[in-house]
């Protein structure tokens, strides 16, 4: 077991050729990634951002709440 739960979503970065159906985000009118078709649907709705960490730089994702979950709100 790596520590993880078994409902959580894994991703891992690595290099590669690019691909036809590969989705491509943009900064700044450039290619900044290029996300494979099946994680990109699986992190549809979902914010990446940089995270500055004790190590240095990181990813962060923040996923899209699961459909029919609980909503918070500031109504009490």
């Amino acid at each position: 077991m790596n520590g993880h739960q078994p409902d959580e979503l894994q991703v891992r970065l690595g290099a590669g050729r690019p691909k036809g159906n590969d989705q491509i985000i943009e900064h700044g009118g450039k290619d900044l990634l290029r996300i494979a078709r099946s994680v990109s649907e699986e992190l549809n709705g979902s914010t990446i951002d940089l995270v500055e960490t004790l190590e240095g730089p990181a990813l962060g994702i923040k996923p899209v709440p699961p459909r029919g979950g609980t909503h918070l709100s500031d109504d009490l």
